[in-house]
């Protein structure tokens, strides 16, 4: 964490990211859908347990910055 001066991150992305854990819909899957490729299971793994982490990351940039300071919004186009 001493490193992150001012990490921010899309409100949104993160929003879905917890949605998706919270209720054990893994990412690995929805991938395969959009791409139509068959992933292995050292892959799923891989990303399932890489989101919890960056999830863990945000939890902790959000408790040392503020979540004002860290969740940005998006604007639409």
């Amino acid at each position: 964490m001493s490193y992150l001066y001012n990490c921010q991150f899309p409100a949104h992305v993160v929003a879905t990211m917890r949605y998706a854990v919270s209720n054990h819909c893994p990412i690995d899957a929805q991938i395969r859908t959009r791409l139509l490729v068959q992933g292995s299971p050292q892959i799923a793994k891989a990303l399932n347990r890489n989101i919890k982490r960056l999830l863990q990351l945000v939890d902790q940039c959000i408790a040392k910055f503020g979540k004002e300071t860290v969740l940005y919004e998006t604007r639409s186009s």
